[in-house]
């Protein structure tokens, strides 16, 4: 068996985590028989071997093929081609559309089909369309050419048999979990002081995060918000549109953090703000829920599914609605946050990458 693992984006935000921590689990799942052959970008090998245990079997390709480019469809089909695979495991949706071997994909959401997010937003108008139009055919292509289909929840899952008419057998739900190294250092820090709000993730339109801020803004209270994300075209204009109340500090941005300084503020957030409009899990939820911090987020149905009552809900849509929350959030009863994050910590066993990389690997036995 020669199987074939994407990790191209695996030091890319939330799909990175993803990547990683499945690698980091696998390794002791697979057969020794199996060869297995990690496509990464070159500069990101010496860091997975330092996260791996690297056995005889596991070998590094150097994949220097952007996702999303024509090098993905031409250079990148050539090397899976040359490796002679009898597997590929795809971990993103931006694949060789090409490739007619055998595959499996990794779906997180369907965020780049219903919605027109990501750096195409920088370019032109038709550039702009013309790049989401492909993004829809290659999510079409990856759901009917797959032999199977991962998704981090039923959400996604349910959205993919409704606008594809998939059988539903076709799709194997792999919940993900909190990162490997981020959890050591959040075990080894103390909450301090809990004088701020914080928001974690890009800055991309569906993350809805100005609405956030005119939220925080409208509720009128000292304390700060704190949001922590890439360093980009889309946080910049974010930064721009409210300069004046950054120069104020009532709003702080934050990037590029090592995973320690990511841990320390959450340990000391008053509570994660998280108003999506779409997600396929919300990896930032469970983080915090391993920080001991509350979540406040946007009521969605995939967090519904995932978290339940375990986290404080508003509509995604009425400023007025998350800003009376963050207003009186001081007020709430003790004993009602504590029971909603007693309930967050029984979800941590549930959702976790050590469950995850064992549903990959019954699946990669099954379709082979």
């Amino acid at each position: 068996m020669r199987l074939g693992i994407d990790a191209r984006l695996a030091f890319q935000t939330g799909v990175g985590v993803h990547i990683r921590n499945l690698l980091i689990n696998l390794q002791s799942l697979l057969p020794d028989a199996w060869q297995v052959f990690i496509f990464s970008r070159p500069g990101d090998i010496g860091k997975l071997r330092t996260i791996m245990n690297t056995t005889d079997n596991i070998s590094f390709i150097p994949a220097d093929a952007q996702w999303h480019s024509f090098s993905e469809q031409t250079k990148f089909l050539v090397q899976l081609y040359q490796t002679k695979l009898d597997l590929m495991h795809f971990t993103y949706f931006s694949y060789p559309v090409l490739y007619k071997k055998k595959f499996i994909i990794t779906l997180h959401d369907l965020i780049p089909y219903d919605f027109k997010t990501g750096k195409a937003s920088t370019k032109n108008f038709f550039i702009y369309e013309a790049k989401h139009r492909i993004y829809k055919y290659l999510i079409r292509q990856a759901v009917f050419n797959s032999e199977h289909i991962f998704t981090p929840s039923r959400t996604v899952a349910n959205d993919i048999v409704a606008k594809f008419k998939v059988k539903r057998s076709k799709i194997t739900i792999v919940y993900g979990g909190v990162d490997k190294e981020l959890l050591e250092v959040l075990n080894n820090i103390e909450a301090k002081s809990k004088n701020y709000f914080l928001y974690v993730g890009n800055f991309y339109p569906h993350k809805n995060v100005r609405f956030l801020i005119d939220s925080f803004l409208s509720a009128k209270i000292s304390d700060k918000l704190y949001l922590v994300g890439p360093d980009d075209f889309f946080s910049a204009k974010i930064k721009t549109s409210y300069a004046k109340e950054i120069l104020k500090g009532r709003l702080v941005f934050k990037h590029n953090l090592s995973v320690k300084q990511l841990a320390l503020l959450y340990k000391q957030a008053k509570a994660l703000v998280f108003p999506s409009l779409a997600e396929g899990f919300g990896l930032p939820v469970i983080e915090a829920f391993s920080a001991d911090v509350p979540v406040i987020a946007s009521d969605i149905k995939v967090f519904k599914e995932l978290f339940g009552s375990s986290i404080f809900y508003f509509n995604p849509k009425n400023k007025n609605d998350l800003a009376n929350i963050l207003r009186t959030f001081d007020k709430i009863d003790n004993s009602l946050v504590t029971k909603k994050l007693s309930k967050a910590k029984k979800l941590l066993t549930k959702y976790s990458f050590a469950n995850l990389a064992k549903k990959v690997v019954n699946i990669y036995k099954k379709v082979i």
